[in-house]
């Protein structure tokens, strides 16, 4: 049994993490041959798949599997590891192979937030991923006498459960690391294949729906998924365009930021999508935009209101210009100001002008 991890066993997690984070975002053209080769591989000691289909996007074969339902047999695995694994995983891993402590402490670093990429761009990849599929599936195809509770459930589990590749490889890259050090996983070689040679797909009795990779995937400094005037992540066929981690709809997300107008807000009825368009457009060209009413004037400081609806409370904005460049900022304020000495104070913590002991 392993007790405890030598230093260079120790070196070794932070290369297999970065290692399997770049599994995680390849975005290369895959080989089919090497991609059916190793699906097959998974049915090891069952029957093979009647067929491998192949579709260019999740999103369509979702909607293939839930027109479908009928002739695809029961989802061969739902679960990351299958049936025939989880023994010798279990006896090999957490019994008879490696100390408690030290399984403990490789899946710390393999899954906390604060300490690995990997966890955090699959986990953000995975929800936004299910979220868009989920929100383009057309419910209506299903929406018939002849499908029953089980139907739906079948076809939930289909997006939210049941994808295979991508879906599982923080966990594939935890027993690459004991496999890396001496513990033979022969189960697991498969697995590690799909993941590395295909896209998103699902394993049934009967057949193997397969997806290519993304064509690109867009993540920023913090690895939520985000990309400007382009998808944050590409099929051929469909796109997910993301703000920051925030699903975006493709009106928005196909134009850059910059070129966002103040005038969507008025028809923007999703709370957390307005905020985004506040942030990105932001006040002085909303002010400009959606002309502004001044409410009140004290020398430099302007206090504006916007009257139109376009948050869940009245905004009301300071305007200031700074006397010496003539730079304009402006500063949201609560809705119950109503003049601008008291706006000037609050954004100045309670002191009011004639307190400054320098005004500038």
């Amino acid at each position: 049994m392993i007790e405890k991890l030598t230093l260079e066993q120790e070196a070794l997690i932070p290369i297999i993490r970065d290692e399997w984070i770049k599994i995680a975002l390849d975005t290369s053209p895959i080989s089919k041959e090497k991609a059916e080769a190793a699906i097959k591989l998974t049915y090891k000691g069952y029957e093979a798949p009647q067929e491998i289909l192949w579709f260019d996007n999740p999103l369509s074969a979702v909607i293939w599997i839930a027109s479908n339902r009928k002739i695809l047999g029961d989802f061969f695995q739902s679960n990351f590891v299958p049936d025939e694994v989880s023994p010798y995983i279990q006896e090999n891993i957490i019994d008879t192979a490696i100390n408690a402590r030290v399984s403990s402490k490789v899946k710390q670093l393999i899954y906390v937030d604060d300490l690995d990429y990997i966890y955090c761009v699959l986990s953000n990849l995975r929800q936004i991923l299910s979220d868009a599929i989920d929100d383009c599936f057309p419910y209506d195809i299903y929406e018939k006498e002849n499908y029953e509770d089980e139907d739906f459930e079948f076809i939930e589990d289909t997006i939210h459960n049941c994808p295979q590749g991508i879906w599982q490889i923080h966990e594939l890259a935890y027993y690459a690391y004991f496999h890396a050090i001496g513990i033979d996983f022969p189960q697991l070689t498969a697995w590690w294949l799909t993941a590395k040679e295909c896209g998103i797909w699902w394993r049934f009795n009967n057949f193997a729906i397969v997806t290519p990779k993304p064509s690109e995937i867009n993540l920023d400094n913090n690895d939520l998924l985000h990309a400007e005037g382009k998808p944050a992540v590409n099929y051929k066929g469909f796109q997910i365009y993301a703000h920051h981690g925030i699903i975006i709809p493709e009106k928005y997300g196909q134009i850059h930021p910059s070129e966002w107008k103040a005038e969507w807000l008025l028809s923007e009825k999703n709370a957390e999508l307005r905020r985004i368009l506040i942030q990105e457009i932001g006040y002085y060209r909303i002010c400009q935009e959606l002309q502004a009413v001044e409410l009140d004037k004290l020398q430099e400081y302007t206090l504006l209101k916007i009257n139109q609806n376009i948050d869940i409370e009245p905004i009301n904005l300071l305007k200031m210009i700074c006397p010496s460049t003539n730079n304009i900022h402006i500063l949201r304020v609560p809705p119950d100001i109503n003049s601008a000495k008291e706006a000037i104070a609050w954004i100045n913590w309670g002191i009011y002008p004639e307190e400054f002991a320098v005004q500038t």
